[in-house]
């Protein structure tokens, strides 16, 4: 196993005492961390400590300073996008039968690898290593707009230049990471308390974002405006959201009070009687490729799936389809791998205690088999994980994650053995998402002190 650790030795021994000492002294000291000139000094410091220990240069690595100066330049800066146009949708809605649901666990873990890629795809990779192709050259740049824990952080799905993330704050910032410098296009404020969820629309026209103050809000990315706020009853912590990938009229939304609703956009209203209702808190929620299957996960350890039909908004036969009576399941994501028996489905997801799932998707249904399960530190936080986006290009099928051990994780999921191929060493604190962009070139990564770093990957 190959980490990114690239200088042994004196440079790790310099940046582990340094990054101690810098951790001691924020928890010792009576300084106040919110101050602008300390954190600009305990970037510069991060920076060079990291650059020290990944041999990169980080040339104007830092956003630190005053927010007002971010806020004049940020309608220069914005890129324009396509305006989005509302689709009325007239749905006919009718109330989810809920079938019985069993006991027990649906699914045996397995050992048996998955397909190989097709040799064509194979070609592509060029003879390097999954090794070689995700080390890390260094780190591309560090965001500290974030006032707490940064809970999420996603590349646009179409544009490998900007990144969304989002924290306790309850602020929303939309950055541009390309060219360099990177900057901050927008600091979206809008919510009264954290933001535990956000996601991308499938065009990158519009974000979509999960608060603990009892409201979802759709921001329009073009103008940095909020055009719809979905009010939810007092005491309500919206978890988990997502679009429906066919129609971005349609976000599912989950909450604290083992709910999880589908709502229209364009009328800020529920799908009349279309509810799945948790065995605990819905904390993660995930639609297939189609938008036909959607699965959520619950905090004591289920995941349950339903079938959703999108010309009539109903939703069909939900079942559980996986449960782990330890603890929660705190994300999942969906991907679909073209192999030489044709495409198949696969859900990844986190689980405390401590397990990093892959299942293989078996039939309409959305009935999950467990293909293969990771070590992860995750005892009570949520995490986040990530299949790396470029699946059909070279031989593995690589996935990422955060890790309260403070680092990132790759896995390649088709290895017996030596299932890690890349581990990144940054981060001072919990590490909770993890997100490549559309290209891989960039790996971007954020902590519960309220960092996000870039990563840059190998190009050579």
């Amino acid at each position: 196993m190959r980490q990114t650790s690239l200088f042994l030795g004196h440079n790790k021994n310099v940046y582990n005492r340094n990054s101690t000492f810098l951790t001691s002294q924020a928890k010792n000291s009576d300084t106040d961390l919110n101050d602008v000139n300390i954190r600009k000094q305990y970037l510069r410091l991060r920076s060079s400590l990291l650059a020290s220990r990944y041999g990169a240069n980080l040339v104007d690595s830092r956003s630190i300073g005053s927010h007002a100066s971010r806020m004049n330049s940020i309608s220069e800066s914005a890129d324009s996008f396509a305006d989005w146009t509302r689709r009325n949708t007239t749905l006919a809605v009718n109330q989810i039968l809920i079938d019985d649901i069993p006991e027990t666990n649906l699914t045996t873990f397995s050992t048996s690898s998955l397909s190989n890629v097709s040799m064509a795809s194979r070609a592509l990779a060029m003879g390097r290593s999954l090794e070689e192709t995700y080390a890390f050259s260094g780190v591309h740049h560090i965001f500290d707009h974030h006032k707490g824990s940064v809970t999420r952080v996603q590349f646009a799905p179409n544009d490998r230049s900007l990144l969304a993330t989002c924290g306790r704050d309850g602020i929303l910032a939309i950055c541009q990471v390309l060219p360099t410098p990177a900057t901050i296009i927008y600091r979206l404020k809008g919510h009264t308390a954290a933001i535990n969820d956000m996601q991308w629309s499938s065009i990158n026209d519009l974000l979509v974002t999960a608060s603990s103050d009892s409201s979802i809000r759709i921001w329009q990315i073009s103008n940095g405006k909020c055009m719809r706020v979905i009010e939810s009853k007092d005491g309500v912590e919206n978890l988990c959201c997502c679009f429906h990938p066919s129609n971005n009229n349609f976000i599912a939304v989950g909450n604290n009070q083992g709910i999880l609703q589908i709502f229209n956009v364009s009328t800020g209203k529920a799908l009349k009687n279309c509810v799945i209702k948790c065995y605990g808190r819905s904390m993660c929620v995930a639609f297939d490729e189609t938008g036909s299957i959607l699965w959520t996960g619950d905090s004591r350890g289920n995941i349950l799936a339903a079938t959703f039909d999108m010309t009539t908004g109903k939703l069909h036969s939900c079942k559980r389809v996986f449960s782990n009576s330890n603890g929660s399941v705190t994300s999942l994501s969906f991907r679909y791998r073209s192999t030489r028996d044709g495409r198949e489905g696969y859900v990844l997801a986190n689980v405390i205690p401590n397990l990093l799932f892959l299942f293989k998707v078996v039939g309409a249904s959305g009935k999950l088999i467990v293909r293969k399960r990771f070590p992860i530190r995750q005892k009570s936080l949520s995490l986040h994980s990530s299949f790396c986006p470029i699946v059909s290009q070279r031989q593995g099928f690589c996935v990422v994650s955060g890790s309260e051990d403070m680092c990132v994780y790759l896995y390649d999921v088709d290895r017996e053995v030596r299932t890690l191929i890349n581990k990144l060493q940054g981060h001072c604190s919990v590490v909770f998402d993890a997100s490549f962009n559309t290209d891989e070139s960039l790996l971007a990564s954020c902590d519960q002190q309220g960092l996000v770093i870039v990563w840059q990957r190998d190009s050579r």
